[in-house]
């Protein structure tokens, strides 16, 4: 699952390799952007047709349901702040696979919340491993939900939003 953005800086294309590199996974998308034509492109030179589903904009129940039904959060990004989507995963007890970039370092808590990696080709292992060991991407999951509700009531005070 990718939510935000389709900017050429997102590296999205890395996702799609990862996507054609593990043929049991579909990749979900939500987000629209300028780069969403080149994308469509590359998923049907991968051969990605029913494989990689562009949602677009997606309001915020969609998008509640969508990064609730993913096993995985990924993001490829090459630049990154704090990475809002990552909270917004981690709410929804979807943990994040992502490169170990600029805010992300804090954003996801390697080994509890997600997983961080440093190349393209151990993104594609780690969306692999939770493929044969699907409880593991729920329990990192579980693991991003208190700790966005621990950063959440640590700033904001209980009962707040």
């Amino acid at each position: 699952m990718y939510l935000g953005r389709l900017k050429r800086y997102k590296r999205i294309e890395l996702l799609l390799d990862v996507a054609a590199a593990v043929p049991e996974a579909t990749l979900h998308t939500a987000g629209d952007g300028e780069h969403r034509g080149a994308l469509e492109t590359r998923a049907a030179e991968l051969g990605l047709d029913g494989r990689v589903v562009f949602h677009g904009h997606v309001d915020d129940a969609t998008k509640a349901r969508v990064l609730g039904g993913a096993w995985l959060a990924l993001t490829a990004s090459s630049a990154e702040g704090w990475c809002l989507t990552v909270m917004e995963a981690a709410a929804c007890a979807t943990p994040t696979a992502a490169l170990r970039v600029g805010g992300l370092v804090e954003a996801v808590v390697d080994g509890q919340t997600g997983v961080l990696v440093d190349t393209p080709d151990e993104l594609v292992e780690t969306v692999r491993g939770p493929r044969r060991d699907p409880g593991a991407a729920r329990r990192d999951g579980r693991g991003g939900a208190l700790a966005c509700a621990r950063l959440h009531v640590g700033q904001h005070g209980i009962g707040h939003s």
